[in-house]
């Protein structure tokens, strides 16, 4: 027996009864009134492609427990969560292992904000960043905080130092 959705079409906005209608008749043909009856049965199967998910999942954690079925979903996230690749040359490794050291117990640090931003220091900014302490990198970091505007006016909009 099929499972009963919870709401019955009619009960459907609008805007999704239209969104569910277009995604199911182009995957099946289905006509509008086909796709309604069975909405209503429990037989229309499923409608995640309605809602926006035909190659993603509706929760990330669904993603690793069905790597082949969202692995391309897998492999473009790990691009815009991990910053991209993480630093190879072994003066940007030392740097991020420096922030990191210095700077990971703070409340808004985010290690994929510091990848990104020592992916695109510049050498100068490598070798400054590897011999400054704590204080110093937390100041350099206050600049894209608001009310410290005058560095960013001076530097450009980049701080490569902001570590949330």
């Amino acid at each position: 027996m099929a499972k009963r959705p919870a709401k019955l079409w009619s009960q459907l906005s609008p805007s999704y009864r239209k969104r569910v209608s277009r995604a199911v008749s182009k995957q099946t043909g289905l006509t509008d009134k086909q796709i309604r009856e069975r909405y209503n049965r429990g037989t229309l199967g499923n409608v995640a492609a309605a809602r926006g998910h035909a190659k993603t999942p509706e929760r990330p954690a669904q993603a690793a427990r069905n790597p082949v079925r969202y692995s391309e979903y897998l492999a473009k996230r790990r691009n815009i969560t991990g910053g991209g690749p993480s630093p190879q040359t072994p003066k940007r490794l030392r740097a991020l292992d420096h922030i990191t050291e210095l700077l990971q117990d703070y409340h808004k640090f985010k290690l994929r904000s510091v990848i990104q931003s020592v992916n695109k220091m510049t050498d100068s900014e490598l070798e400054w960043t590897i011999n400054a302490d704590r204080e110093d990198l937390r100041h350099r970091a206050q600049a894209q905080v608001p009310g410290h505007e005058s560095w960013l006016a001076d530097q450009g909009t980049r701080n490569p130092w902001f570590y949330h």
